[in-house]
């Protein structure tokens, strides 16, 4: 996912920079899984769930951190006793403790993005904007999983994000500025400016670059690009990811 895959583009980088790294995870990776390699020599690695969390705060403080860099953690325990321990930063890869569903969005009487503070209203719409799954034990988790993240938004001792949305996202939920770091995805190699050729046929060609989860709304692409093809003649859509959609 995008938070595995940033990780794996920073630490060589950190690395380089003669940075001392250790990796903390909540969750193994499977066979059928990318994992985060090449740098098993340099990287300390402590096994969250296989340690418990006793005795994974032991080794971390033998290992002293100057930093956290964390990237969202599921165990809020875990995630408040390091916050308490040691001066951490998040690195906000969605909508981290700013959303009772994490999609931000309502789907009826039509899909249109959310713009609300998160708070005890979005219990009640909820069901009424469709903003998340029907089951109402699943949701009041849900919501109590982001209630928790959204106390904890202010004990951070920085947070990054990628884009400005994000950026006014967390200014909405009182996240003081100065602690807010717009910092944008690292890239894979250097963008190539140049235009690309105009193509010989009279079709248009669109991609969709990313991974295919239900947030990123490819489905209502495919859609639009379909009337989109009615209008202006033939557009051909390219969709280049992969994900559990």
């Amino acid at each position: 996912g995008g938070g595995e895959t940033y990780a794996q583009a920073i630490i060589p980088g950190l690395l380089s920079r003669g940075h001392e790294l250790g990796l903390m995870y909540e969750n193994g990776a499977t066979g059928e899984r990318e994992i985060i390699d090449g740098q098993e020599q340099q990287i300390t690695t402590f096994d969250a769930r296989a340690l418990g969390l006793d005795d994974l705060m032991r080794k971390i403080d033998s290992w002293k951190p100057e930093v956290i860099y964390s990237q969202g953690l599921e165990d809020h325990e875990l995630e408040v006793e390091l916050i308490r321990r040691y001066p951490t930063v998040l690195a906000a890869h969605n909508y981290f403790g700013t959303c009772g569903t994490g999609y931000k969005c309502h789907s009826f009487p039509r899909p249109r993005p959310c713009s609300r503070q998160f708070g005890p209203v979005c219990l009640v719409l909820h069901y009424p904007r469709r903003c998340g799954g029907l089951n109402p034990l699943v949701t009041l988790n849900l919501f109590r999983v982001q209630a928790q993240r959204n106390r904890t938004l202010a004990r951070y001792r920085g947070i990054i994000v990628a884009s400005s949305h994000m950026v006014q996202e967390f200014l909405q939920h009182q996240v003081a500025e100065e602690k807010l770091h717009l910092i944008p995805y690292p890239t894979a190699g250097p963008l190539d400016a140049r235009r690309p050729s105009a193509a010989n046929s009279a079709e248009r060609r669109l991609l969709f670059a990313g991974r295919l989860t239900t947030l990123k709304g490819c489905r209502y692409l495919i859609r639009a690009v379909s009337k989109l093809s009615e209008k202006l003649g033939p557009v051909r859509l390219t969709i280049a990811g992969d994900g559990p959609r």
